[in-house]
């Protein structure tokens, strides 16, 4: 067992242990802890602290998260998330009461990197008398829909304007459906012009972008 914090004002032995950590993912990980009282009767709460990049105290933590437990003593887990990627996070095992609170020993984890893609469709002409096309992408990504923030948009800019993706092309907002396909249409296209495309989706945090496309419309002069 881990060696523990003890309150000194407490009349019984009451101790929380850090056990370790699972399931770490690029948003969320799994803390394993052990609460432990001296007599059946005594409530208290149990959870864990967490802090990014430092150690966390009882008065200085970014996160307190408790444990949903009926009987003591016991071994306990919370599944923590809204963590920020390739980021290390320090946690330490708590009790707290009226009487004071335990702390285990900190441990520390890092979380994974976001694995996502972005495919890139052609484009294609939807509505020739308003000369409108539409753009699609798909945004690959295994949790979707787990609560991660996410948006996603499109550049998008005529001929000659090709640069600076982030300065020079013109960012169009859009929305993602549950199985991460987006689409962006554009009315009102010039004749005999090359626009380029380029789908983006920012995920907690992180841009990935897709490959460039470019299409070049019709001549509609005549219609």
């Amino acid at each position: 067992m881990v060696s523990c914090k003890k309150n000194d004002n407490m009349e019984a032995d009451r101790f929380a242990v850090t056990i370790g950590v699972k399931d770490v993912t690029d948003w969320s990980a799994t803390l394993e802890g052990y609460a432990s009282v001296f007599s059946w009767w005594d409530q208290k709460r149990c959870g864990f602290l967490i802090s990014a990049g430092k150690a966390p105290t009882w008065d200085n933590h970014d996160r307190r998260i408790e444990a949903s437990i009926h009987k003591y003593p016991c071994d306990y887990s919370v599944t923590i998330d809204r963590l920020l990627p390739e980021t290390k996070y320090f946690y330490r095992a708590a009790t707290w009461h009226d009487g004071g609170y335990e702390l285990g020993d900190t441990k520390e984890f890092t979380t994974k990197a976001i694995e996502a893609t972005i495919t890139t469709e052609d484009a294609f002409i939807v509505n020739r008398e308003e000369r409108t096309f539409q753009m699609s992408a798909q945004l690959v990504y295994d949790k979707l829909n787990d609560g991660v923030p996410i948006t996603v948009w499109f550049h998008f800019t005529e001929s000659g304007n090709v640069g600076n993706i982030k300065s020079e092309y013109t960012k169009c907002p859009c929305t993602m459906d549950d199985g991460g396909k987006f689409h962006l249409v554009k009315s009102g296209l010039e004749s005999y012009t090359m626009y380029y495309f380029v789908p983006a989706a920012e995920i907690n945090g992180k841009v990935f972008y897709g490959p460039t496309k470019n299409f070049c419309t019709p001549d509609f002069s005549n219609e």
